[in-house]
């Protein structure tokens, strides 16, 4: 326990700290549904250690990556968690410097020791683990995920675009806990004075460029799922087909149509409207500029209304016009996960799916997918964890495959 600096000691108590992310209320009133972007002087430093000790993990521990690609989602106080992430990692690199200095080591080996660091500012969680394993990189996220506005956090992972295994994290969390009990009040503010500035500010000069490098990783990532095929040509004729099919309905003037709450989510800033609009599809945007949270985060519920009214409202202002507006969706706020509205003709209305639900249809797509195209050769499996509804062991028996059970995260 650090009894020099309390309030440090307080900031890292609150935190919860697992292998599927780090998070507390950042919100500096502690109110959960606080959305103003101000940190107190603890959580700046917490958030300083956190990056810091991200740092020296990647040093000690997979000295060949080079590179550490850092983003955030669009809750308020991602932007000032941001600077101080990129903050740690410059004073890491001139510590580094520093010490190569101090035993005259000049060697390349000794100046390619200091990581380079990328932002690329608000950015769905999918999408900074795909750009970083396009780049070779480790990442830094800053995100609560799904959880209230006032809420922030940290997820950190490695260049095969994953977050850390769970003896991984245990050894980042035990360095983060060193830190933060060994800490006196200015211990981080030493540190940032010996940060030239102009490094920092590169950084964010440079977040526009590498913004740009990451949709397009994101992109061509969604294209060789979806296509289920790493071949250019072969992606090629099945999105061809798609536009066709949409080309076709909107010639017809029944255009296919998506509703997207995005509510101000990091899909917002992410590749959804030109991902749709490249295959011809309309899409039609709620609450679109990111870090516009207009309602609750967490895709269930009473959230999902606000998708579901929008589909019902085109609908009865043209009804032949909405005849292919099927589906709509919203996103959580680092855009990880969502859930479906879709319209009920028979009904007359926009119903909503259950996150399970959505669960399910998805693993009985992928596995009767599978069965389609023939690939049983070898066995077929479905992880969940311990809150997946058993309908997916019925879908998984029904289908051949065995499930496995993991931890949540």
């Amino acid at each position: 326990m650090n009894t020099v600096y309390p309030a440090l000691q307080q900031s890292f108590a609150k935190m919860i700290l697992s292998a599927s992310g780090w998070r507390k209320v950042f919100a500096q009133s502690g109110s959960e549904t606080d959305g103003s972007p101000e940190l107190s002087a603890a959580d700046c430093d917490s958030a300083f250690f956190a990056a810091q000790s991200f740092a020296e993990f990647l040093q000690t521990e997979f000295p060949a990556i080079r590179t550490v690609v850092i983003a955030r989602d669009s809750r308020p106080t991602g932007a000032a968690l941001l600077r101080e992430a990129v903050t740690a990692f410059a004073a890491s690199a001139a510590a580094t410097s520093s010490d190569a200095s101090a035993t005259t080591d000049t060697s390349a080996a000794a100046r390619a020791a200091v990581l380079a660091v990328q932002s690329i500012g608000i950015a769905a969680a999918p999408e900074i683990m795909a750009y970083a394993r396009s780049v070779g990189a480790a990442f830094m996220y800053i995100s609560a995920s799904h959880n209230p506005i006032g809420h922030n956090g940290f997820k950190f992972g490695l260049d095969i675009g994953g977050v850390l295994d769970g003896a991984q994290s245990a050894r980042l969390i035990a360095l983060f806990t060193q830190k933060c009990a060994a800490a006196h009040q200015d211990t981080a503010a030493v540190l940032r004075t010996q940060v030239d500035p102009a490094q920092v500010q590169a950084v964010f000069e440079a977040e526009a460029t590498h913004k740009q490098t990451a949709l397009t990783a994101y992109q061509r990532f969604l294209q060789e799922v979806i296509a289920d095929s790493k071949d250019a040509a072969e992606q090629a004729r099945f999105f061809d087909g798609i536009r066709a099919q949409c080309a076709a309905l909107s010639a017809a003037g029944k255009p296919f149509t998506l509703v997207a709450d995005f509510n101000g989510s990091a899909r917002a800033a992410s590749v959804d409207r030109a991902f749709f609009e490249k295959l011809g599809m309309q899409l039609v945007g709620i609450a679109e500029n990111a870090g516009n949270i207009v309602h609750g985060i967490i895709p269930e519920g009473k959230n999902l209304a606000t998708c579901a009214a929008k589909i019902e409202a085109l609908h009865r202002s043209n009804p032949a016009q909405a005849e292919n507006t099927l589906f709509g969706y919203m996103p959580d706020c680092d855009g990880d996960r969502g859930n479906i509205i879709y319209w009920d003709e028979a009904q007359q209305k926009a119903l909503i799916l259950e996150a399970q639900e959505v669960f399910a249809l998805s693993v009985i797509a992928e596995l009767s997918y599978l069965h389609y195209r023939g690939n049983t050769g070898a066995p077929l499996a479905v992880t969940v964890n311990g809150p997946t509804s058993l309908r997916i062991n019925e879908i998984a028996k029904a289908l051949d495959a065995e499930v496995f059970y993991a931890e949540v995260g």
